[in-house]
């Protein structure tokens, strides 16, 4: 049985955790290239919260299984902004996933897992992306998706996890004809180890959607490490109160709770 679970991260811990994760892997990241190409020592806020997720979703398979498993996460990237000429107006996702590995548990550690990150999406881009133009890109992505295949074939005790993320798209200016939407959420409840971020409202935090199979999600909502950085299943609720005083809805999931509590 899969379950869904809804975390939203604020602006506040979201800035904390980069901290953490940059002075952390600031000299590591200051003398890594990817081919010729220098890596940004400072990890974005989808670099950190996506980090977190995978490690604490990894922590949760070991503490069901009893044992630390090799484990991968393909991350979906937007194609529309690296390829040209496109026209914003063109319809239909265009989208491909680049993948990271990580063999062994200290691989996972904060800092390693968002420089490991920025090197698979520069790695993509500079060396990748552009196997989508030109005559032989039909022949060139079906040549990806086999080496794929052939590498989970090889790979069969791999846990694979698969991210979107929805941040920085205006997706609360749409209107059409009935207002700004208050919430949105879209995942595939249907597949396990799924992750979908997205901006909250206040676009200063992330929310992030997660599937798990129903042991595993037991364990992780109580993390302990997690719920220092994020609040589990904020209610929909708070967020209709929310769009009337236009702040943060995470101030009134603090009174929600309080009343459950009472």
């Amino acid at each position: 049985m899969k379950l869904k679970r809804n975390l939203a991260v604020t602006a506040s811990i979201c800035a904390a955790a980069c901290h953490q994760a940059a002075c952390t892997s600031t000299t590591k990241c200051n003398s890594s290239m990817v081919g010729q190409f220098p890596i940004q020592s400072h990890p974005s806020r989808v670099e950190v919260v996506l980090a977190l997720l995978w490690k604490y979703a990894v922590a949760t398979k070991k503490k069901k299984t009893g044992s630390f498993g090799p484990t991968a996460l393909f991350q979906a990237i937007n194609l529309r902004k690296r390829l040209s000429p496109l026209p914003e107006t063109a319809v239909g996702n265009f989208i491909w996933p680049f993948m990271v590995l990580a063999y062994e548990e200290k691989d996972l550690e904060l800092h390693e897992l968002v420089i490991q990150m920025r090197k698979s999406l520069n790695e993509f881009n500079n060396t990748k992306a552009n196997m989508f133009t030109g005559e032989g890109a039909p022949l060139a992505i079906m040549g990806a998706i086999k080496e794929r295949g052939e590498f989970f074939r090889n790979n069969k005790e791999m846990t694979v996890y698969k991210c979107s993320s929805w941040c920085k798209f205006p997706l609360y200016d749409t209107d059409f004809g009935w207002g700004q939407p208050i919430w949105h959420v879209s995942v595939n409840k249907l597949v396990s180890n799924t992750i979908a971020l997205a901006d909250t409202r206040s676009r200063d935090g992330i929310e992030a959607h997660l599937t798990l199979d129903e042991e595993e999600m037991a364990l992780f909502k109580q993390n302990e490490e997690l719920l220092k950085y994020a609040t589990l299943n904020p209610s929909i609720y708070a967020q209709f109160l929310c769009a009337f005083c236009n702040s943060d809805y995470n101030c009134c999931v603090n009174l929600f709770h309080v009343f459950l509590f009472l």
